[in-house]
């Protein structure tokens, strides 16, 4: 005989108040305890953790059955006073006498599994191994901190402009996430993002961006600064939930923006993990209406066979490329190559990390539709960008 331990954490997807979160924990429970079997130990022991005993599972491959079977129900939505939720869920396992031969080192050794599983994206489960990597002091308070920080609200988006090089007017801007963290500071996307991503909070951040970012853009055309264009970032987590098409259905309808407002910028590679699936996914998404960009042009498999396959609107050209055009040939060739394809192809192109009037000049005379950059602007928050849109909408008037 023996036990092992097993550790969840469940982060639902909207916050709607502490009677309802109290009620979807307790609806977890009773799932939990429906799927768990008849002989098993199940208790909250504090927050969204939950700890499991079982008995009598006489193999890891049994195990791994339960934790799945666990997981698969967990997964399914939650209807609460009209609220459909979604959890997540992950599990740590330490096997007993096998691992751990008392208590404490159970649930040290699980709080390990379940803090791997959480790395390698979230719903899903590890058992405790001896060369499991023991996170620092450092990166579980961060952690801890990137969760709430969803909660407490700390995250803010910044706006890149996007010159359109035919009318010379900021037409379009990307959507950049900040954290502004209670003790650090404004923190770069660089400082967390990673964590964010190896943890599964990644969708849920991309998430927030996202309605924050549609919200905005309608509200700037109802200030009548014009149709804003704004680009968001999806992740690779967000396309393996297998929901992107809801969420962006259930964005558009909340924010009330029109579909051609908002473009999404994934990389080759993310369409690459299951490109026929992914493939599939963004044709639904632009007989939608909303706009693809395909970002990092030029960095990822960058072929033609593949290439033509994707519905996207429009390439981005990788700043690695921009910051020597004017001083590397073979910079300058492959831009212009890039450009002259796409067009072949009936996409606009994009250059990034333009910075001076010498690459202002040479993307003008290679026909490039748009650039982005410090030439124009860094990343600024929406006061900032309100500003630039303001001084634009006079210019407008003015010449007309």
């Amino acid at each position: 005989m023996f036990t092992y331990y097993a550790r969840r954490w469940l982060l639902p997807r909207r916050l709607l108040g502490h009677e309802i979160g109290d009620r979807l924990l307790k609806a977890a429970a009773e799932r939990m305890a429906q799927h768990a079997g008849g002989q098993e130990s199940l208790a909250r022991v504090g927050g969204d953790e939950f700890t499991l005993l079982l008995e009598n599972h006489g193999s890891e491959g049994s195990i791994s059955q339960q934790c799945q079977q666990l997981i698969n129900a967990m997964k399914k939505p939650f209807l609460i006073d009209g609220h459909e939720l979604l959890l997540g869920a992950s599990i740590g396992i330490s096997i007993f006498p096998d691992t751990a031969k008392e208590a404490q080192s159970m649930i040290n050794q699980s709080d390990m599994a379940v803090y791997q599983a959480k790395r390698s994206g979230g719903n899903n489960f590890q058992f405790y191994r001896s060369n499991m990597r023991v996170a620092s002091v450092e990166q579980l308070a961060l952690e801890t901190s990137l969760r709430k920080a969803i909660f407490k609200n700390e995250f803010v988006v910044h706006y890149q402009p996007k010159m359109n090089l035919a009318s010379n007017r900021i037409t379009s801007v990307e959507a950049l996430v900040r954290w502004q963290h209670p003790t650090m500071g404004l923190l770069p996307p660089a400082d967390f993002i990673p964590l964010a991503e190896e943890t599964g909070l990644i969708s849920a951040i991309g998430e927030l961006v996202l309605e924050r970012s549609c919200r905005q853009a309608h509200k700037w055309q109802k200030q009548g600064l014009g149709e804003i264009c704004v680009s968001v970032n999806l992740s690779a987590h967000q396309f393996r939930k297998g929901n992107v098409a809801e969420t962006i259905d259930r964005v558009l309808s909340t924010t009330e923006l029109s579909p051609h407002l908002l473009e999404l910028e994934l990389t080759e590679s993310l369409i690459m993990e299951d490109m026929e699936q992914n493939i599939e996914l963004l044709q639904q998404l632009r007989s939608r209406g909303v706009e693809l960009a395909l970002d990092d042009f030029g960095t990822g498999y960058s072929s033609l066979s593949y290439l033509k396959r994707f519905p996207v609107d429009t390439l981005k050209i990788d700043r690695s490329f921009i910051m020597e055009l004017d001083k590397n040939p073979d910079d300058a060739a492959i831009t212009r190559a890039i450009i002259d394809m796409a067009h072949s192809l009936k996409m606009n192109v994009i250059a990034e990390g333009v910075e001076t009037a010498d690459h202002l000049s040479i993307l003008r005379d290679m026909h490039c539709d748009s650039i982005q950059g410090y030439l124009i602007s860094r990343p600024v928050p929406e006061s900032e960008l309100l500003e630039l849109l303001h001084t634009q909408a006079y210019r407008d008037a003015i010449d007309h």
